[in-house]
Formats: structure tokens, C-alpha cells, sequence
């Protein structure tokens, strides 16, 4: 349930009028195990327009393409394979890789069954296949795109790199895809030859920077920084903008807020980038972290009841934003606002009746005030 928008404040109450300020996002120059991904509904139709445009047109750049590089050069004067799934002896008139006369092949890569449990990356895995199950099929009964008709080829990297690497190689090399979509992995190790194949990747959910680093992959968040399989970002930096925190600051008066990670890599760097733009906003900060497989949030919920914060973010999946939730308010403890990261959005919980809410049921972060919020531009990653 999104809370009430509150009434803007005069501008005399404003704070000091001026930009806000970028902090520098950490940058991970390893991978490390762990996932901060939730399950929630994966948004396919880029893919639709990018699959419609093959052969028609494209609104992206010509700048943003590659030649895409074929299975085999037939000899001059020869019959040879156009494209690279045409039979030998008769030409493909498709246009690309995984395109053939009658089909379009996509990739899905997930760590389904990842160290950190089947849950955490599944989502968007079960959102691509039912999407693919509704809304292709029903295209495909009407004779697909340019008649062609459009069939999902998955793949389990089991949350390792050497995993990822196999998976894009067999999706690549053996299945020949004409692209990859809504990616949900624990190590992204094969993007660099994804991108060196030119495959597009199309609605992946990272919690690393590789689609801060690498082109032809498209992430959903997007992304401002070079893309050019440079060191990742600007001389090896990415930045944030501190204005998802200067709104809680101005909107309503919070100078004090914790944070609250698990311990482990990818979660602790997120935390430490929330931290940093809150203290460039002037904020108070708490920073807590929990273990990651049993983690006391009883005891986070008392610190920030002794500590008197008025914001309370989280840099975890939607596991641990749950249970944190729940802490605060069965401990009795109320801040001005809570808030998450995009990829908790769909973290649904029914709750009951009580002394301080009756029973209702929520979307978005369970148990927690009624001033949830999301930011479009935060990821834990």
C-alpha cells in the first residue's frame, strides 16, 4: 500500500537550495556469495519491442550494436549456413544469431538452486516463464513474430561462477540464442563473453556491477555509466546521487537514521553506500549488521529504539526486510519512515489483528509504518 503523499512544506522550510550531492558507490572488484535479489514480477515487454524490431528497425543507436559473429564462413562460391542455426546446404533467411526461418530462441539464466537457498533468485526465473507462457503463446497462436515463433531456453548456474560460465557458453555456443533476459544470478561471471558475442541481455537484476561495465547488457535499473568493458565506472567508480535522502530530510525533518545489513559482502557494501549518502545529507547514521543465517533482529529493533533513529533502510533480500519489519513492530518500536530497495516491491505478507493495527493485508513491506517507501534508483548491489 503506498502511504499518502505528504503536503509540501513552504519553501522557507525548505533546506538551503542546492544540488544534491554524489557520494562514491563502492565498487566490488570481486564476487563474492551471497544474494540480495527479491522475488517480484520480471517486465518483459523491452524484450517484446527488441524481438519485434529484429529485421525492422531498432530505436536504440546504430552505436549500441555489433556484428554478430556466425558459426561458419562458407568458402566462396559455396552453399554454405547463413546466420548461425541454418541447416547445412540451405541458406537462413533470418537475420541473426537464433533467429532461423521459424523460431526465436531466448535465454534465461537463474541460480535456482544457489548456496542461499532456491528462493532468493527464483522470481524472476518463475515471472520470464510465465510471461513467455501467456503472452508468447498466445503470439505464437497467431503465428509468432514475422512468423516466427518464440521458445525459452533455461539454464541452473547453481550460484557459481564456474556455473554462469557454463550456462552461457551451452546457451551460446550449442542452444544460439538470439539474446538473454531477466537474469537473476549469484555470480555473473560470464558476462564478459555475453558481451563479447554482442547477445543482448535484456532485464537482468544484479548485485554486482556487471551491467554497469559491460555492453549489450541492459539491466533493469539502467545505467549512466560508460559500459565499455573498462574498469567498471569512472576511473574504477560509480557514484550516487543523495536525493532519494535529502527528500526524507526535507519532507520530514529525519536527521538521525539506521541501516541494517547482513554480513556479508554484497550486503555490506550496499549498506555502506546508503550510509554514505545519508551522512552527505547531514544524517545521523546507525549501522547494523545481522548474521546472515540466524540473524537477531530483536536486538536491531532495540538499538534503534535506544538510538532514537527516525529513518530505518534495509540493504538486504526480501527475506531479511520481512523480519525486519517485523521486529520493530512487535518490540513496540515506530520510525517516521521505512525504507527498501526495488527489488523488495513485491514482499507481500498477510498480518493480524492487534492492540496497534487491525488486521489488514499489505503490500510492500509487511508490518512496517505506514510511510514505506522504494526508491526507483536503489538496488543492493
Amino acid at each position: 500500500m503506498r502511504p499518502t503523499a505528504l503536503p509540501r512544506r513552504p519553501a522557507d522550510d525548505a533546506l538551503p537550495r542546492r544540488r544534491p550531492g554524489r557520494v562514491r558507490a563502492a565498487v566490488r572488484p570481486d564476487r563474492s556469495r551471497g544474494a540480495l535479489t527479491g522475488r517480484f514480477a520480471v517486465l518483459l515487454p523491452p524484450l517484446a519491442a527488441l524481438l519485434a524490431g529484429c529485421g525492422t528497425g531498432s530505436r536504440l543507436p546504430a552505436e549500441a550494436f555489433a556484428t554478430r559473429q556466425t558459426l561458419a564462413s562458407p568458402a566462396a562460391g559455396a552453399t554454405g549456413v547463413t546466420g548461425a542455426t541454418g541447416a547445412a546446404g540451405s541458406a537462413n533467411p533470418a537475420s541473426d544469431t537464433g533467429v532461423t526461418a521459424t523460431e526465436v530462441r531466448i535465454g534465461l539464466v537463474t541460480s535456482l538452486t544457489s548456496p542461499v537457498g532456491s528462493e532468493v533468485f527464483s522470481g524472476p526465473r518463475y515471472g520470464a516463464q510465465a510471461f513467455f507462457q501467456a503472452f508468447f503463446q498466445a503470439l505464437n497462436d497467431r503465428g509468432g513474430l514475422h512468423g516466427r515463433t518464440v521458445r525459452l531456453v533455461t539454464c541452473d548456474d547453481g550460484g557459481s561462477g564456474v556455473g554462469n560460465q557454463d550456462c552461457v557458453h551451452r546457451l551460446i555456443d550449442r542452444e544460439h540464442v538470439f539474446a538473454f533476459v531477466s537474469g537473476s544470478v549469484l555470480d555473473y561471471a560470464g558476462a564478459p563473453y555475453v558481451s563479447g558475442k554482442a547477445a543482448p541481455d535484456v532485464g537482468g537484476q544484479p548485485i554486482g556491477t556487471e551491467y554497469d561495465r559491460w555492453p549489450h547488457l541492459y539491466g533493469i535499473y539502467g545505467s549512466g555509466a560508460p559500459r565499455d568493458g573498462r574498469p567498471v565506472g569512472w576511473n574504477g567508480t560509480l557514484y550516487q546521487g543523495t536525493e532519494v535522502f535529502r527528500f526524507f530530510k526535507q519532507r520530514l525533518g529525519a536527521t538521525s537514521a539506521a541501516v541494517v545489513a547482513h554480513n556479508q559482502a554484497d550486503s555490506t557494501r550496499y549498506a555502506g553506500q546508503l550510509k554514505a549518502g545519508l551522512e552527505a545529507e547531514g544524517c545521523r547514521v546507525l549501522l547494523r549488521t545481522v548474521d546472515f543465517a540466524l540473524p537477531n533482529f530483536q536486538a536491531v529493533a532495540a538499538a534503534v529504539h535506544a538510538d532514537g533513529s527516525q529513518l530505518l533502510f534495509d540493504a538486504m533480500d526480501s527475506r531479511g526486510n520481512a523480519a525486519l519489519c517485523r521486529a520493530p513492530d512487535e518490540a513496540g518500536v515506530t520510525v517516521a519512515a521505512k525504507g527498501t530497495n526495488v527489488q523488495n516491491s513485491s514482499t507481500r505478507r498477510s498480518t493480524t489483528s492487534g492492540p496497534r493495527r487491525p488486521a489488514t493485508t499489505r503490500t510492500g513491506p509487511p508490518c512496517c509504518p505506514p510511510g514505506s517507501w522504494r526508491a526507483g534508483r536503489a538496488r543492493s548491489g
